[in-house]
C-alpha cells in the first residue's frame, strides 16, 4: 500500500517524487491488449487473397519480387514524394506546437502561467481525442483531401490565435479546438496512404513515408525554439501554422481515393 501511495503525485519515497514513475507505468498497461487484438481480430480480405494467389503461384513478378526500391519506381515515386513529404510537414507542425506548449504558458515571452498543474492539457487531450475518432467517419463521408486540408487550414488558423494568448481562459477555450484539428489528422495517414499504394507496396511504403517523417519532425523543437528565443512565442507558434498549411497543399497532390476498394496487385 505504500508503495502504491508513493505513485500518487505529491507523495515520495526517501524524498524520491514517484508520481511521473506511476503514470509511466500505467502508459504501459494498454500495450499488453496487443495479445487480445492478436487473436481476435482477423486479417484483412485483401491480404488473405494475396496469400492464395502467393501460394498458388498466381502473382505478377512485379509483385513476388517487390523490395524497398520499388516504391521509387516511375509508377509510384510521385505517391511517396508527396506522402513523405505531407507526413514531414504534418509532423514539423505537430511538434513544433506540442513540444512548445508547456514553455509558451509558463515563459513570461508567453502567458507567463504556473503550469505545475495539468488543468490546461486536459481540453487539449480531449479535443485530440475526439478528433483522431471522428476524422475517419468525416472522411468517409465527405472525402480524405477535403477532410484533411480543412483539418489542417483550421489547425492553422487556431495556432495563430493560440500564439497570441495572454490568460488562462484563452488557452482553456483554444485548446479542445486545437487538439481536435491539431492532432485529428493523424487519422487520415493509413487510409490515405493504404489507399494510394497497391497492396504489393502498401506496407513498405506506409512505414516508410510516416517513420522518415518523424523522423524530419525532430527538428522541429530546435528550429521553433530557435525563433522563440530570437524572435517570440508569436513569431515561433505562426511558422508553426505556415507548415501546416505548406502541408495542406500537399495533400492537394494526392488523387482523391474516398471509397477506393483495396485490390490485390
Amino acid at each position: 500500500m505504500e508503495g502504491f501511495l508513493c505513485g500518487i503525485p505529491g507523495i515520495t519515497l526517501d524524498g524520491l517524487d514517484l508520481g511521473w514513475r506511476l503514470l509511466f507505468l500505467v502508459g504501459v498497461l494498454p500495450a499488453f491488449l496487443v495479445f487480445y487484438i492478436r487473436k481476435h481480430l482477423d486479417e484483412p480480405e485483401v491480404w488473405k487473397k494475396t496469400r492464395e494467389l502467393r501460394k498458388e503461384g498466381k502473382l505478377s513478378e512485379e509483385a513476388k519480387s517487390f523490395t524497398l526500391s520499388q516504391i521509387f519506381k516511375p509508377d509510384l515515386i510521385r505517391y511517396t514524394v508527396s506522402a513523405t513529404l505531407l507526413t514531414s510537414l504534418c509532423m514539423i507542425a505537430y511538434w513544433g506546437l506540442y513540444f512548445w506548449i508547456p514553455q509558451f504558458l509558463a515563459s513570461e515571452k508567453g502567458v507567463g502561467l504556473d503550469t505545475k498543474g495539468f488543468i490546461w492539457i486536459i481540453p487539449i487531450n480531449i479535443g485530440a481525442f475526439i478528433g483522431c475518432v471522428t476524422f475517419g467517419f468525416i472522411s468517409d463521408r465527405l472525402g480524405r483531401r477535403p477532410v484533411f486540408v480543412f483539418y489542417l487550414l483550421i489547425m492553422a488558423v487556431l495556432v495563430w490565435f493560440f500564439g497570441q494568448a495572454t490568460t488562462l481562459r484563452e488557452v482553456l477555450i483554444l485548446g479542445p479546438f486545437i487538439g481536435f484539428f491539431g492532432t485529428g489528422f493523424y487519422s487520415g495517414f493509413g487510409s490515405i496512404f493504404s489507399e494510394i499504394f497497391p497492396t504489393r507496396a502498401r506496407g513498405t511504403a506506409q512505414g516508410f513515408c510516416y517513420n522518415v517523417g518523424r523522423g524530419v519532425s525532430a527538428a522541429a523543437p530546435p528550429l521553433i525554439g530557435f525563433l522563440v528565443g530570437k524572435y517570440g512565442f508569436a513569431t515561433g507558434l505562426t511558422t508553426v501554422s505556415i507548415f501546416a498549411v505548406a502541408a495542406a497543399v500537399v495533400v492537394l497532390t494526392l488523387p482523391e481515393t474516398k471509397g477506393k476498394a483495396l485490390e490485390v496487385e
